[in-house]
């Protein structure tokens, strides 16, 4: 009864949150309390990223016809009312086997770059990761992270979780992200990744997080906050796939 209970409770507080709809391909979000209940906590994980995995094609439906080959980033920002809608996609090759994309994936050290934080906290279970930057108090964060392995195919999910009973601190309420990267086999020293970033968040929230970053565009209007905030997640992206490239190169000059 404790469990049914407890995630009757953690249902319940996945609550949409109100935000003006901009576009048909900005996923629902909800906003994320993670329980303390061990048990419970175990299904709410299990339920929240294969909730992402089973919607991986319908998420990449409006990704662009590409061959295997091409190579691409793009980024957009919309903002609506008081929010800012992102919606970030790449495809890249890399001259690397699908397994040891996946364990780069999960190998702890890639949590830094996965994160973009040199400290955090991570809790591991089964096919989680729960990474969290709860001493940060100006940005806290709790993003539980997913993967799943198929036969050709290595599927890795995140979400960002606005808060969880069990740390000291909340996340941001008014910021919601989810992820995709989808991993193919081309041959087998090939593979093909497909990147998929939702985020939304508060206006106000973009600006000071943008001025922290040396970018100031508090004064700037809608369409002048769109155009800066796409080019700097744009930029993030590529950089940041290109950072994980590299430290799988690393791994694999140190193991031959």
């Amino acid at each position: 009864m404790t469990l049914i209970y407890e995630m009757v409770r953690f249902l319940q507080a996945c609550l949409p949150r109100p935000m003006a709809s901009i576009s048909c391909i900005q996923p629902l979000y909800h906003h994320i309390t993670l329980t303390a209940n061990a048990e419970a906590r175990w299904h709410a994980k299990q339920w929240l990223v294969q909730q992402l995995y089973y919607n991986t094609d319908r998420a990449f439906s409006t990704f662009p016809a590409l061959d295997a080959s091409d190579e691409f980033v793009e980024c957009t920002a919309e903002c609506a009312g008081p929010w800012i809608h992102i919606s970030e996609s790449c495809q890249v090759t890399w001259p690397y086997a699908l397994e040891d994309i996946k364990q780069l994936f999960l190998h702890p050290d890639s949590q830094k770059l996965i994160c973009f934080a040199d400290e955090l906290d991570v809790e591991r279970d089964g096919n989680t990761v729960l990474a969290r930057r709860m001493l940060e108090e100006k940005y806290p964060w709790h993003l539980l992270q997913g993967h799943f392995h198929e036969a050709d195919r290595f599927i890795f999910v995140i979400r960002h979780l606005n808060s969880d009973e069990a740390g000291p601190s909340h996340g941001n309420p008014n910021f919601h992200e989810m992820e995709w990267i989808d991993v193919r086999r081309i041959s087998p020293t090939r593979s093909v990744l497909r990147f998929l970033w939702h985020k939304t968040m508060l206006i106000n929230f973009a600006k000071v997080f943008a001025k922290d970053m040396g970018v100031d565009i508090s004064s700037q209007d809608a369409k002048s906050i769109e155009q800066e905030v796409s080019t700097f997640e744009k930029r993030l992206l590529w950089e940041s796939q290109q950072q994980l490239m590299d430290q799988l190169a690393k791994t694999s000059s140190r193991s031959t």
